[in-house]
């Protein structure tokens, strides 16, 4: 399948109409977006990186899954949607032979409350290897953290878990998104919206909380990881 189809495919299978899907890209990009749009991207029209990613993250999957069609692919995304349908957030105490251990990091990273990574990690989680569906994603990258703080609700909440493919000295494309990042030494989860020479806006989705600009309001930002995925309180752990 086709960008085009894939998208129809996932929306149809997420029970979401091409009006409210619009609307939820409209409130991660913060740019009009409208039924049409959408429409029109399922119909073969070309679609913009961000609005890929937009798109992704609205239909609350991996944007490999708008690509890819290959067996490999595929057989993924049958246990992704296995996976899904036992709990919408990822159920880690259901593991398959072939696993993965990710850590999970001392201390919190805020949210609106400020953060902070201790240097020793004291436990693992085990997930499934279906868990990482994206080709890009090194199991090894990704890391585990606690939210502390309200500053990203609804996406987020307070004592939710982050999982963060890290940066580990890589540099991440300018792609706007929920990212883990130092604000002049603080360890925040915030989106980033990236604006060329103007900097990078730094936004809570909770709309209590203001605005920052990296030029205007932090004298440094340091771009830790990426969001991968989040779970919500409740969601079964299989920490050792």
């Amino acid at each position: 399948m086709q960008f085009s189809s894939n998208l129809k495919f996932y929306r149809k299978q997420a029970n979401i109409s091409q009006g409210a899907l619009a609307q939820k890209v409209e409130e991660i990009t913060g740019k009009n977006t409208t039924y049409e749009n959408i429409k029109s991207w399922e119909n073969g029209t070309n679609v913009k990186i961000s609005d890929i990613y937009a798109l992704a993250e609205a239909l609350n999957i991996p944007e490999q899954l708008l690509f890819d069609n290959s067996e490999r692919t595929l057989q993924k995304i049958s246990k992704y949607q296995t996976i899904q349908a036992n709990n919408e957030n990822f159920i880690f105490n259901t593991i398959d032979e072939d696993s993965y251990n990710i850590e999970v990091y001392n201390g919190a990273v805020g949210a609106g409350s400020e953060g902070v990574i201790e240097e020793r990690n004291t436990k693992k989680i085990r997930v499934s290897k279906a868990f990482v569906l994206d080709a890009n994603i090194k199991p090894e990258n990704l890391m585990m953290f606690k939210v502390v703080g309200d500053s990203m609700e609804p996406t987020i909440s307070m004592n939710d878990w982050v999982i963060i493919d890290m940066a580990n000295g890589r540099e991440f494309y300018e792609v706007d998104g929920i990212y883990l990042v130092n604000i002049d030494d603080t360890i925040q989860i915030k989106r980033l919206h990236f604006r060329g020479t103007k900097g990078v806006d730094i936004i809570s989705d909770n709309k209590e909380f203001p605005k920052l600009n990296s030029k205007d309001d932090c004298d440094r930002v340091t771009i830790i990881g990426k969001l991968y995925t989040h779970i919500k309180i409740g969601s079964g752990l299989a920490l050792k």
